[in-house]
């Protein structure tokens, strides 16, 4: 009998050694598929064996019946595809059950930014903040900061980047990102400066390139609480994470004549229509300035 929840099992242990997914990943993908195998369980569908795309429909309208977001409900089919893909590559099942369920749709939301003066004024309020601080403090910050917004880089990415992975002279810096998959980035001369003078400071022989000034990694909520604190001295944006960084640096590349698919290799998307989300933040920006300025707005 191929019960569920010795399946799921599975799936995790190989999602988590083959596949590389992230320890965020897997953890919502256990809690996701525990809820669906209790579903399955209740309905007396124990084995995959009796699971067809009713099963999945079932348990979608008992997540409606709980007025769940559409994105959360998008969360569960993702685990579900993923597990019942794992289900087919092994053998267990001829045919998908959830093979024709589409997501809801969601609402396309634009990611917020900051204009290009709004980091310029965070780099001067940066530098004044800093000031009390001791200088290996002070580089890892901006270190930080350039790495998030110059390189473009997730926050993720940020805390696992490796020393040897960075090459000052050729202005490069390898990065693993999302599904494991390996990018060159390129580093500006101003991120140069400000993460040639860190590592000058550094003592620690730790493989990571950027830690705390005792040597320990610097960990995402660390990295958040910077962003949240710095972010709220320049901009009235109500969500002042990590990501925004990276989102402007992304808008900025765009209203500056970057080609989208130049975009899309820094910022390591799979797929080019994840990149033209910043062709609408641009547009949108544009619109605004010519409300704001032409006299035939």
């Amino acid at each position: 009998m191929n019960d569920i929840r010795t399946i799921s099992k599975s799936f995790l242990i190989y999602a988590e050694t083959v596949l590389r997914y992230s320890e965020n990943t897997i953890m919502a993908y256990r809690k996701d598929l525990d809820k669906y195998a209790s579903f399955c369980e209740k309905t007396g569908k124990s084995s995959i064996d009796l699971h067809s795309r009713r099963t999945v429909m079932g348990f979608m309208a008992e997540l409606n019946h709980q007025e769940l977001s559409k994105t959360t409900v998008t969360h569960y089919l993702s685990a579900i595809r993923k597990f019942y893909g794992y289900c087919l590559e092994q053998g267990l099942l001829m045919h998908s059950p959830v093979k024709g369920v589409s997501n809801p749709k969601l609402k396309k939301l634009l990611p917020d930014t900051i204009s290009q003066q709004e980091f310029i004024d965070l780099e001067k309020k940066l530098s004044l903040a800093l000031d009390s601080e001791s200088n290996y403090v002070k580089f890892m910050v901006a270190s930080v900061f350039e790495l998030l917004y110059g390189c473009s880089l997730r926050v993720s990415e940020v805390c696992s980047a490796q020393v040897h992975d960075y090459n000052s002279q050729e202005g490069t810096l390898r990065i693993t990102g999302k599904g494991n998959k390996t990018r060159i980035v390129p580093v500006g001369e101003k991120s140069r400066v400000i993460l040639d003078s860190y590592l000058r400071l550094r003592t620690t022989s730790s493989d990571l390139l950027i830690t705390d000034e005792n040597g320990k990694p610097l960990y995402s909520r660390k990295i958040q609480r910077l962003t949240e604190k710095y972010l709220r001295m320049i901009t009235g944006i109500s969500k002042k994470s990590p990501h925004i960084l990276r989102h402007s640096s992304a808008t900025h590349m765009l209203d500056n004549g970057a080609a989208l698919t130049a975009i899309k290799e820094i910022l390591g998307h799979s797929d080019l229509k994840t990149t033209q989300i910043y062709t609408q933040v641009s547009i949108d920006r544009l619109k605004k300035v010519h409300k704001q300025s032409h006299p035939k707005s």
